[in-house]
């Protein structure tokens, strides 16, 4: 019987950048196999050697032209000699960014791209809101990132001479987008207030609201009668070149606001978060972070009797309401999100 061995691949890789060297000669020897490796120069001087092999084996030169003498140590395909060359660096590139996006954005979507050139890339593919969805290191290679949600994510490369950075909007640029412009706060005077809210979503053909399973109703204007103190949702609907797009909107209602001083919040910004101290004891004290189109972006609850309460920084920069809910009394601070 023949018996085929995957025995000595070489291959000669370029630098990592235009002016570098330190392209490789890299040999693999065939599995379940040891060998010794050795690298001349084109004229025949030894260069550099490696003993009983198992596996890989690389060896950083400059670029040029290499002879590589791979001698088995067990009598199997006892030598095997072959040239190679290492072209020069070249400026690495980031090729074919392209990406799908399911219709109205219900599923999933795909992201691919090339990076070409020598030396080692690192990537990060982060979404909107700060988090990896992938990340990699590796030679040039063709990545394919599959079944991300459909949504803005930015395409972050580093290499020893090439740093980019790409907006890629995988979501279907027909699909509405479900928004509007609301209170975060309701005053409840005598017990009762009123939240008003508008649609603002682009392109729109229909707005419809919906309250804790009322009835929905149709229209760009919404008005609500609270009368009940705490956190409300309102479910809005929009639809638009045949996609139908649901988001909840929030708010809180309280007995009676006062803007924030700084004799009653005092606000000491860190690398991660704000603290907010003040000097009244409260028997509840909750918060909620808005961003500036009303949508709910954080909330907690402030520790009993404690002096200070922690709101950490959002994932994308900016500015924010934060609301403070003690006691059904409400107080507001605009900060900035580094």
């Amino acid at each position: 019987a023949l018996t085929v061995h995957d025995w000595a691949r070489s291959e000669g890789i370029m630098p990592s950048c235009p002016d570098a060297v330190d392209g490789r000669v890299q040999v693999q020897v065939g599995a379940a196999l040891t060998a010794h490796v050795a690298l001349l120069d084109e004229a025949g001087q030894m260069l550099d050697q490696a003993m009983d092999v198992e596996g890989d084996v690389e060896f950083v030169v400059s670029p040029g032209d290499y002879e590589v003498i791979v001698t088995s140590t067990v009598g199997q395909c006892p030598k095997v000699q072959r040239t190679l060359t290492v072209p020069p660096g070249e400026q690495p590139e980031l090729l074919g960014l392209e990406w799908t996006a399911p219709f109205c954005n219900e599923g999933m979507a795909d992201i691919g791209f090339e990076l070409y050139g020598g030396g080692v890339f690192s990537w990060s593919l982060v979404d909107e809101n700060g988090a990896i969805a992938e990340q990699a290191v590796g030679f040039g290679a063709e990545w394919a990132v599959q079944e991300v949600p459909p949504g803005t994510y930015f395409l972050e490369v580093d290499h020893a001479c090439m740093v980019e950075s790409h907006t890629i909007d995988a979501v279907d640029p027909l699909a509405p987008m479900a928004e509007a412009e609301a209170a975060e706060v309701v005053v409840l005077d005598n017990g009762s207030g009123l939240w008003q809210a508008v649609c603002t979503s682009p392109d729109m053909e229909t707005c419809r609201w919906q309250y804790a399973g009322q009835d929905w109703v149709e229209g760009v204007f919404f008005e609500l009668d609270v009368t009940t103190l705490g956190e409300h949702e309102v479910t809005l609907d929009v639809q638009a070149n045949g996609c139908v797009v649901i988001t909840t909107l929030t708010f809180i209602a309280v007995e009676n606001l006062r803007e924030a001083t700084s004799e009653s919040w005092m606000v000491a910004h860190g690398e991660s978060c704000w603290t907010l101290s003040h000097s009244q004891d409260h028997e509840t004290l909750r918060w909620f972070l808005y961003d500036l189109s009303g949508r709910l972006v954080l909330s907690g609850e402030g520790e009993d009797a404690a002096p200070q309460v922690t709101v950490p920084h959002p994932a994308v920069s900016g500015l924010y309401w934060l609301v403070l809910d003690a006691d059904a009394s409400a107080t507001r601070k605009r900060l900035f999100a580094p």
